[in-house]
């Protein structure tokens, strides 16, 4: 076998390869021998024929410029893949790919982070080992062998990180200052004229936006109202770029927010309702709403 029958059987060399100076020793587990260290171009490696227990070394382009790619989908001009410019902003990027499309819903820009997801899975696992690992103990203590049945634990099991990163955008693209990474993506949804109401509510759906109408209690109205197992104190909004609202206090009511078009109003289940639930209640609430940020994650892999 050949040195470049080695490195061809490897997958062939990187781009940050140094591909003139590839270093072969030889002479290794041979008694009475000295190791011998050849350096060759790439286009000589074919001749070079290798023995048993040969290395060969390819090096690493010392300060090679890796090309880093982040992936621009959904409403603009030309859609794909583009090469990263250094501290490369979504203005900037706008600029290459032709701007938004008269459809953009320019608000409700999507951007998700690999390093970002890979940190979420990990406490999502966390999480629902901590889950299961109570309602172990709450099983032992209770001697009811049905309370994962009733948590319908089966939905923690299907939840996936996203890894969105929230950005707060304006209509005409502003932003606040943001660098892309590597691999980041972009989705720009079209424009929405909907108002989604999940949870414990009489009907799950998807409400026609009315600008007449922009408070969370009309929308919930619509839907039949929240049922008797809804956590009434709890509900909470979370708007099209990905921030969350919830209720802060007397001179806050979530009913009196204003909706825009694409915001989602959840109604959670009351866990503490039943004794034995109370100890899952943070970590269920997590869970869920990882939930419904990751279903946005849909578009991307299409």
């Amino acid at each position: 076998m050949s040195a470049y029958d080695l490195i061809s059987l490897a997958g062939g060399f990187k781009n940050d390869a140094l591909t003139d100076s590839v270093e072969v020793v030889s002479g290794i587990n041979k008694k009475n021998k000295i190791l011998t260290t050849s350096w060759y171009s790439s286009y000589e490696l074919d001749n070079v024929m290798l023995e048993p227990n040969d290395i060969v070394f390819v090096r690493r382009i010392r300060d090679y410029a890796k090309v880093n790619y982040v992936k621009i989908i959904g409403e603009i001009q030309f859609p794909g893949m583009y090469a990263l410019r250094e501290n490369e902003e979504l203005a900037d990027l706008l600029l290459r790919c032709g701007g938004f499309t008269k459809n953009a819903q320019i608000k409700s820009t999507q951007i998700f982070r690999d390093e970002i997801k890979k940190k979420q899975s990990s406490k999502i696992k966390e999480l629902r080992d901590e889950l299961n690992n109570k309602l172990q103990v709450q099983m032992i203590l209770s001697g009811d062998k049905d309370l994962a049945g009733a948590l319908n634990i089966a939905k923690f099991d299907s939840i996936e990180a996203s890894g969105r990163v929230i950005l707060d955008i304006d209509d005409k693209g502003n932003h606040e200052e943001f660098f892309f990474q590597d691999k980041d993506s972009i989705y720009v949804p079209p424009v929405s004229r909907t108002i989604l109401v999940m949870g414990e509510v009489y009907q799950q759906t998807a409400i026609t936006y009315n600008s007449k109408h922009t408070k969370v209690e009309y929308y919930l109205n619509k839907v039949g109202g929240i049922t008797s197992a809804a956590d009434e104190d709890n509900i909470y909004v979370i708007k099209s770029n990905g921030e969350l609202v919830k209720e802060k206090g007397w001179f806050d009511d979530i009913m009196s927010h204003d909706l825009e078009p694409g915001d989602m109003v959840y109604v959670p289940y009351n866990y503490d309702r039943i004794d034995f639930l109370q100890l899952t209640k943070d970590v269920t609430t997590i869970l869920y709403q990882l939930s419904l940020s990751a279903a946005t994650v849909y578009q991307l892999s299409k």
